[in-house]
């Protein structure tokens, strides 16, 4: 059975699929959404995405979370959105590279973290915090973007860090999902509660194995799918956004994360 039949099987189950560094497809009800999807980068080492009519005829909205191009794809999301009528919802740190790109702005949708102030009084200036609602979503999703902070080589911020880059908390099929983008640990992480499916990139210029541990045993979701891996060919010193350390974090897990633990394989269908 193709990989989008299996995944659409409308019998009420939520389904997952990964395809590579941050993105994934989830299906339920007949209903189809992705993160980050990238098909065509040249230094992509995983099998060729075959599937592209059938994924732009059934995908309805396409979540992006910044604007590297392994996540934001141009020529990925101009062969979706030319074939089918999905939404695309970008961080406004992305609108230049959408214009850019010539996508269709009447299906575009732009988000922003929210912004919640703390102490006015010594700290005029709104920190932003996560609540940014994504408004324009068909009836049947809901999703709130939530600040992203991009790292470098050995936990360091990003020199060239966008705070208007996101994560994204979904609400879908029943299923809380969090997809955090390419972040650094921020407080904002550990003060998740809920969450159905986590998604975590054990890679120097994330999280990596230490922070990535302690956020999924605070948060403690119910499953939790290694990303951000085994994508790309790891040469000329970009190892630390290349390599995933997938293994060795769930090796630090305690033994009731290790149980809610996985490492997909690309194109395995998750049945949850």
């Amino acid at each position: 059975m193709a990989l989008l039949e299996t995944l659409l099987q409308n019998d009420g189950r939520l389904r997952i699929s990964w395809l590579g560094n941050d993105g994934w497809l989830f299906a339920q009800g007949g209903h189809l959404i992705a993160t980050d999807l990238d098909f065509c980068l040249p230094e992509r080492t995983l099998p060729p995405f075959t599937e592209w009519e059938a994924l732009a005829r059934h995908l309805g909205v396409l979540f992006v979370t910044h604007a590297h191009t392994d996540h934001f794809n141009p020529e990925t999301v101009q062969r979706l959105m030319a074939g089918g009528f999905c939404t695309l919802v970008l961080p406004e740190s992305c609108r230049p590279a959408a214009e850019s790109y010539g996508l269709n702005q009447g299906r575009v949708v732009y988000a922003r973290p929210g912004c919640m102030p703390l102490d006015l009084t010594n700290n005029p200036l709104p920190i932003p915090r996560a609540g940014g609602r994504v408004e324009g979503l068909p009836g049947w999703l809901s999703a709130e973007a939530v600040r992203a902070l991009h790292g470098h080589t050995m936990g360091a911020v990003y020199g060239g860090a966008n705070a208007g880059d996101c994560g994204y908390l979904l609400r879908f099929g029943g299923s809380t999902i969090f997809e955090p983008g390419d972040s650094v640990l921020l407080q904002e992480h550990l003060e998740l509660t809920g969450i159905d499916l986590l998604l975590v990139s054990p890679t120097e210029h994330n999280m990596n194995v230490e922070p990535a541990r302690h956020w999924i045993e605070t948060v403690r979701p119910r499953r939790v799918f290694a990303q951000h891996f085994g994508t790309y060919r790891e040469e000329g010193g970009n190892a630390f956004w290349t390599h995933g350390y997938q293994c060795e974090l769930g090796a630090a897990l305690d033994v009731e994360m290790k149980q809610r633990y996985t490492i997909p394989a690309c194109g395995q269908v998750i049945t949850l």
